[in-house]
C-alpha cells in the first residue's frame, strides 16, 4: 500500500510538471520543445495528454532518480575502498589536463573509469528489483519451465549481482573483473544487465562495455 501511494505520489508530481510546461511557452528550446513539434495534446497527429503524462512520468524516473542512486553507489563504494580511488584519481588526472578535455567520447576511453561504474551498477544497482515483462500470447519456454501466456516475469536484478554462481566475491566492490583479471576470469559478467535487454530497455542508456583488449 504505501508503494502505491508513492506510485501516485510520482505520477501526480510528474504530470503536473508536464501541465505547467503545456500552459506555457519558455523563451528558450527545452526536451518539451521537441516532442511538442510532433503535434500538441488538441493536435490530431500529437500525443494525447495522457500520452505526454506517461512520458513525463518516465522521463523523470529513467533520466533522473536512477543516475543519481547510480552515482551515489558508485561513489560510496569508491570512498569505502581507497585504493580503488586512488587508481581512478591517477587513470583521470594522467588522461586530462582541464575540464574542458573532459567529454564523453575521451572519458569513454578510460578503462578503469568504465570498469568503476560497471561494479557500481552491479554493487548498486538503481532498479535493484525486477524489470517485468510478460509472456506473449501462446506461452513461453523458460529456464526449461514452460510459463503460460500473460504471467509477469522477471530477473531480480540485485539477488543475481549477488549471486556467488555468476561473481566471485559478489559482495565486495573490484572494477578489476570487468578488465579480464584472471582472478575473476569465472565471473559471468554477461549477467549484469542493469538497463535490462530487448525493445523495452531502458530509453535512457548510455551504452559502454570495459575491454580488456
Amino acid at each position: 500500500e504505501a508503494v502505491r501511494a508513492k506510485q501516485y505520489e510520482h505520477w501526480n508530481y510528474s504530470k503536473d510538471r508536464v501541465n505547467r510546461r503545456l500552459a506555457r511557452s519558455p523563451d528558450r528550446p527545452d526536451l518539451w520543445t521537441k516532442i511538442l513539434e510532433k503535434g500538441a495534446p488538441d493536435d490530431a497527429d500529437g500525443l494525447s495528454l495522457g500520452e505526454h503524462h506517461s512520458t513525463g512520468s518516465l522521463f523523470m524516473l529513467a533520466g533522473t532518480e536512477t543516475t543519481a542512486t547510480a552515482l551515489s553507489g558508485t561513489t560510496y563504494h569508491l570512498l569505502m575502498n581507497p585504493d580503488k580511488l586512488d587508481l581512478l584519481q591517477r587513470e583521470i588526472r594522467s588522461a586530462f589536463t582541464s575540464l574542458d578535455d573532459l567529454t564523453l567520447e575521451s572519458l569513454a576511453r578510460q578503462k578503469y573509469l568504465m570498469a568503476v561504474l560497471q561494479e557500481g551498477l552491479r554493487m548498486y544497482p538503481p532498479v535493484p528489483s525486477t524489470l517485468p515483462r510478460r509472456v506473449p500470447a501462446g506461452g513461453a519456454e523458460i529456464c526449461g519451465e514452460w510459463v503460460p501466456e500473460g504471467t509477469t516475469v522477471g530477473v531480480h536484478h540485485l539477488s543475481t549481482y549477488r549471486d556467488p554462481d555468476f561473481f566471485k566475491d559478489p559482495y565486495e566492490f573490484h572494477p578489476e573483473r570487468w578488465l579480464g583479471d584472471p582472478e575473476f576470469k569465472d565471473d559471468k559478467l554477461s549477467a549484469l544487465e542493469p538497463f535490462s535487454v530487448g525493445p523495452r530497455n531502458c530509453i535512457g542508456k548510455v551504452s559502454f562495455r570495459s575491454d580488456p583488449t
